[in-house]
């Protein structure tokens, strides 16, 4: 038996040619006729399309499920705080006109998502840092579309929703960041 999203259940997708398993899974209530495939639920006779999930459940009983079906109830995708392990990917790999890779304050941005990414969000000045990249965003001007709403959803899972306020350091940091861009190259 495999365990799927904490379940222990016994499954098997249709292929059209892994009848093997299936008589494994249902035994006679399994048949094939014409190229097809067809399982008796107790209630008749009923065919078993290619991509279709036999699932035997720890009570013994059975049910068909589509891919998505099956993938929704037993295999969610990983999430890495709020997005899943494409929506970080896509996140990260937009193209060369994508707003986060515009200037220095996008790049601070990026940093501190992807910081937060490592530490699992869990570390308070891991937050703090994104929140204050954030609302310098904010002041800068946030993407729109699909990074905009990947945007939203890491501000509403690790800052809430609305978002914390903006602190005093906030500021702060913002006019050290730039008085120190301003004397870079400068004689000390």
């Amino acid at each position: 038996m495999k365990t799927y999203r904490g379940k222990e259940v016994r499954a098997v997708q249709w292929t059209g040619r892994n009848d093997a398993e299936m008589l494994a899974l249902i035994g006679d209530r399994f048949d094939q006729y014409g190229g097809g495939a067809v399982w008796d639920d107790e209630a008749g006779w009923c065919p078993i399309p290619v991509g279709t999930w036999v699932v035997e459940l720890s009570s013994g009983a059975l049910l068909t499920l589509s891919g998505a079906e099956f993938q929704a109830r037993f295999e969610p995708k990983p999430l890495i705080g709020p997005l899943t392990a494409e929506e970080w990917c896509e996140l990260r790999s937009r193209g060369d006109d994508d707003l986060l890779q515009c200037c220095g304050i996008t790049s601070d941005f990026r940093d501190e998502v992807f910081r937060l990414l490592r530490m699992g969000g869990e570390e308070k000045w891991g937050r703090d840092g994104f929140r204050a990249a954030y609302w310098r965003m904010v002041d800068h001007g946030l993407p729109s579309g699909r990074g905009g709403e990947l945007i939203a959803k890491l501000v509403a899972y690790f800052l809430g929703d609305p978002p914390e306020p903006k602190q005093p350091f906030d500021d702060m940091t913002t006019e050290l960041k730039a008085r120190q861009d301003a004397n870079e190259g400068k004689p000390s």
